[in-house]
């Protein structure tokens, strides 16, 4: 049993399709997802649901028994397809003409083709950047990334992908090109980057943080405290701390520090005299009200 149903938003997007369900006693209108839960398939209507959620109205177009022929039910959902397109525009979401859904091939083709679209492709950077801008975004996705089950399925897809002749080209390609001196230092720049930057500091911190409670972490850092209490440890200490200071950023750090103590020194002079001229109007308020009681 099959319904012929148009989705649209209260920003003005539509979507039409067909859904496979049991729709005795479906009412044709509603709002939200249809009786059955289903919300419309797709990417870009997933982002719609995610932005409107139960402000989506819905209508059923049509009805199909479980005898209904195939090419009856492919054409109908051309046919509200062509509605959706002939009323919205390019506000319709529809990639596909309908009638056979999207397999992988047309997924690929029509992904390739949004890519090649500049105005497309930069519309899709800019919601990609704002996605990654978002903390709690990017928390969900760690979170989800760390799961055993989609660190194993991940694991199982890049070994099968791999393991096939244009996957091992690919990986035999990328680890020549991460080889190469100049995407090295790219690679030791961006690192250095954000481990100095708030955020990196901070994952660097609950990083350690975790690896210090297991008993591997407990053993390295006993290990790094006997060695950094050594006469060789203390000795490695010194000498890079010396060569720090007579390096480039060593000087740089020097001056640094150099324009901050004088910064603080103008400061603390500044509140002295603040301090001063303050002590003499109290001294001449007393004075002058002393003068006013005689």
């Amino acid at each position: 049993m099959t319904v012929i149903y148009l989705f649209v938003s209260p920003s003005g997007r539509a979507y039409a399709g067909r859904h496979t369900c049991q729709h005795e006693g479906w009412p044709r209108r509603g709002s939200g997802a249809l009786p059955s839960g289903y919300r419309g398939s797709g990417k870009l209507w997933a982002n719609v649901t995610r932005r409107h959620g139960p402000a989506i109205r819905w209508i059923i177009l049509r009805r199909f028994g479980p005898d209904a022929a195939r090419t009856a039910i492919d054409a109908a959902e051309r046919r509200a397809i062509r509605l959706a397109r002939h009323l919205w525009a390019g506000r319709c979401v529809n990639l596909l003409e309908g009638g056979q859904g999207f397999n992988s091939a047309e997924a690929k083709t029509v992904s390739s083709a949004m890519w090649a679209d500049p105005v497309m492709a930069a519309k899709n950077r800019a919601n990609l950047a704002a996605l990654w801008a978002d903390p709690s975004f990017v928390e969900a996705k760690g979170v989800k990334a760390r799961e055993p089950e989609v660190r194993a399925r991940n694991s199982a897809a890049q070994k099968a992908r791999a393991a096939t002749p244009e996957g091992a080209a690919q990986l035999t390609r990328a680890t020549a090109a991460n080889q190469e001196a100049s995407a090295r230092a790219r690679q030791r720049a961006a690192r250095k980057a954000y481990a100095n930057s708030p955020e990196g500091r901070a994952q660097l911190r609950q990083q350690a943080a975790r690896h210090a409670d297991t008993a591997e972490g407990r053993l390295q850092l006993d290990r790094a405290r006997e060695e950094a209490h050594s006469p060789e440890g203390r000795a490695k200490m010194r000498a890079a701390a010396k060569a720090r200071r007579s390096s480039a950023e060593g000087e740089g750090l020097r001056s640094r520090l150099a324009s901050a103590e004088v910064r603080a020194k103008a400061e603390a002079t500044k509140l002295r005299n603040q301090v001063r001229a303050m002590n003499a109007r109290n001294k001449a308020r007393r004075e002058a009200e002393q003068e006013a009681q005689q």
